[in-house]
């Protein structure tokens, strides 16, 4: 959580005037504690956090198996709702242990990059 708030405090200050940065910097972080404390995931430790994001990339990666996508040959819903968890995470610059396993799953990688190109995304667009 803290390198979520330093990230913050650092992007809001590249592009805020000082008197916004700050306040956007303190509400921030609670604004999203609180967010996810109502879906649950911050009512467990950041060890168990990362230990179920990591979890859940391994059920992915074989629920894709040697498919393309989680539907097989074309894209379904699932893609879709596993696409739009994954990608941010695949791409953000924030360093995060489920991010960081992201990034060093070639299957995952490449199953972003299959999804993107079925929508007809580039890499600039996400």
């Amino acid at each position: 959580m803290v390198a979520g708030r330093e990230y913050v405090a650092k992007e809001v200050s590249a592009v805020a005037p000082p008197i916004v940065a700050g306040v956007a910097t303190s509400v921030f972080p609670r604004h999203f504690r609180r967010q996810l404390h109502a879906r649950g995931l911050a009512r467990h430790t950041d060890e168990t956090i990362s230990s179920k994001g990591i979890a859940d990339m391994n059920a992915i990666e074989a629920a894709l198996g040697q498919a393309p996508f989680l539907g097989g040959t074309h894209p379904i819903m699932a893609d879709a709702a596993a696409f739009g968890l994954i990608a941010p995470m695949a791409k953000w610059p924030m360093r995060t242990p489920v991010a960081d396993y992201i990034k060093s799953r070639s299957c995952v990688m490449d199953y972003v990059e299959r999804m993107r190109e079925a929508h007809g995304q580039t890499s600039a667009t996400l």
